[in-house]
């Protein structure tokens, strides 16, 4: 997946990306290189899920992950 160098970079991508729709250029349908990055950030989004702070310390202390884990029993 592309990165943009900072937003003005990111904004500036988007700026052209609706410019060439709505000039006809490309097809609203049409996948460009910014399109792909708007997608694949709305998924990494989903994926990660909207968990709190606290949610996700709970999920980590629950499957034994990380500093949150319980202290093993000897």
């Amino acid at each position: 997946m592309r990165g943009y160098r900072n937003e003005e970079a990111r904004w500036d991508a988007f700026i052209e990306d609706w410019t060439l729709r709505e000039l006809g250029v490309i097809e609203p349908d049409q996948p460009t290189e910014y399109s792909h990055y708007a997608w694949m950030q709305q998924y990494e989004k989903a994926a990660r899920g909207d968990f709190t702070p606290e949610e996700r310390e709970k999920i980590r202390a629950h499957l034994g992950l990380g500093p949150f884990a319980p202290e093993p029993s000897a």
